[in-house]
């Protein structure tokens, strides 16, 4: 027994139509991402990254 052959349009085979509200969704994702990193940049703008704890210190070794 054979199962019929189902014909779908290139939009119906699609799980979403293309169009502008993706496009609104990943621009303002973006942009608020690029904000984060801004204010994070702006927040630690002394450069003392260790006292946000985004890097670990380094132990100082003698190499003489």
């Amino acid at each position: 027994m054979t199962e019929p052959k189902l014909e779908k349009t290139a939009t119906e085979a699609r799980q979403a139509e293309r169009g502008k509200p993706i496009l609104a969704i990943l621009t303002v994702s973006i942009a608020l991402v690029v904000c984060a990193f801004v204010a994070i940049g702006l927040l630690n703008a002394d450069g003392d990254m260790l006292s946000i704890g985004l890097i670990e210190p380094q132990s100082e070794t003698a190499t003489n």
